[in-house]
């Protein structure tokens, strides 16, 4: 997702917060714009998944090893099936 969102509005690779805060926001509601539409439909079927991950990564590198893995709240996102 983080190359996708890179790519598509030209930010620089360094820039991990501006990528954070685009996914944040798609997966909020925000529609993506200036792009071609079939890409904004993959941001925005990705987009709340991939902010949930891109959270726990965050927490894991920058806070603690012991961060827990985030099963439950992909599950209730519908990304995941199964136990």
């Amino acid at each position: 997702m983080d190359w996708l969102v890179t790519a598509l509005h030209g930010l620089r690779k360094g820039d991990g917060e501006g990528r954070h805060a685009l996914v944040r926001a798609y997966a909020e509601g925000r529609r993506p714009t200036g792009i071609p539409e079939e890409a904004a439909a993959i941001l925005i079927r990705h987009a709340p998944v991939a902010a949930v991950m891109s959270d726990f990564n965050r927490t894991f590198q920058r806070r603690s090893r012991h961060t827990p893995y985030p099963l439950e709240a992909i599950r209730r996102l519908g990304g995941l099936h199964g136990s």
